[in-house]
């Protein structure tokens, strides 16, 4: 038996999900001019059917095809100071950041160790 791992690629026409490259998917336009959908469809990452929450991005993994999704990092200026407490539940912490773009990294981080996410309120004080 012989399995082909080739198929078309994100944007080129398909009919079935199983025409698609991994990671992929066949989506169907509808079209309002006649209320049905287009016989062919196009090939379209299984990213965007995915929905990932607020500072996440979508990847699709090389080993199966399947969409996740992962907190991102991002570069954070120090000298913008807009502080934002957070609390962290499971360790009872009270941590202070300049700005919102720490708190997010901070957040992220703890994630990537199973901790729980820290929960922001408005710092009161200097």
């Amino acid at each position: 038996m012989c399995v082909c791992l080739c198929g078309s690629e994100v944007n080129e026409e398909c009919k079935t999900d199983g025409q698609c490259v991994s990671g992929s998917y066949c989506k169907f336009e509808y079209s309002t001019a006649d209320a049905s959908f287009a016989s062919t469809g196009k090939c379209k990452s299984n990213c965007e059917r995915k929905e990932c929450p607020q500072f996440h991005e979508c990847s699709i993994s090389s080993a199966d095809g399947t969409a996740t999704c992962a907190c991102s990092s991002y570069p954070c200026d120090n000298s913008v100071v807009v502080p934002i407490c957070a609390a962290a539940i499971d360790d009872r912490t009270i941590l202070r950041f300049n700005n919102t773009c720490l708190f997010i990294n901070a957040n992220c981080e703890r994630k990537s160790k199973g901790l729980s996410e820290l929960k922001s309120f408005v710092c009161m004080g200097s």
